[in-house]
């Protein structure tokens, strides 16, 4: 009777060993903070969303001239002028929300007694333009426009951020000084005026 109750004395305590290391786990683990902070909550952990932000500004495109449509002849080809003729420019931009704006110079660039800033159909466009992303410039000239000039050229330049005025009170110097003075912008303060390149056009013929 000893030998078999000191035998099962023995599988108790063999027994009651891992028992006692499964309760010190456990306590310790509901013990541990991470759980203890849960506690309030119900047990239940929360889901975090993502953190929303504004999308990034989208970066600024220069604008482009695109081929002319029709039977308009294509930039920088010689354009015969008898009476009026009217010359048309198409142009896009990939930011679809600017406003563009185009001038219309004759005799151009350098400037000249000759040269001559020329009124024109809309001057400046904006909102939808249509599937294509385009919009088209007209201007109607005839040869009085042209007369003076040894060299007779007709310029559009293409701008999305308007065009200062070389006479203009707030025009800088270095502007109106510049032999091309019609090809500067005007970008809100605090910016400067910055020169714009983006120009095409047509040299003139049968004007003397």
């Amino acid at each position: 009777m000893s030998g078999r109750a000191g035998a099962a004395d023995a599988q108790v305590r063999a027994i009651a060993g891992p028992r006692r290391l499964v309760r010190a786990l456990l306590f310790w683990t509901i013990s541990s903070p991470v759980l203890f902070a849960l506690f309030p909550l119900g047990g239940c952990v929360l889901p975090v969303g993502p953190e929303f932000q504004d999308p990034p500004e989208e970066d600024n495109q220069a604008p482009y001239f695109l081929p002319p449509p029709g039977s308009m002849p294509f930039y920088e080809q010689a354009v015969t002028v008898s009476g009026m003729r009217q010359f048309e420019a198409v142009v896009g931009d990939t930011n679809r929300s600017d406003t563009l704006q185009v001038r219309w110079v004759a005799n151009y660039p350098p400037i000249s007694a000759a040269t001559m800033v020329l009124p024109s159909d809309m001057s400046d466009k904006s909102g939808d333009r249509g599937k294509a992303g385009t919009w088209d410039f007209t201007v109607t000239v005839g040869c009085e426009m042209f007369m003076q000039g040894a060299d007779n050229n007709l310029v559009v330049i293409l701008s999305d951020r308007g065009f200062i005025s070389p006479d203009a009170a707030d025009a800088p110097t270095y502007v109106s000084r510049s032999q091309e003075p019609y090809n500067w912008d005007a970008p809100p303060p605090p910016d400067s005026p910055q020169f714009v390149p983006t120009m095409t056009g047509w040299r003139i013929a049968g004007c003397h």
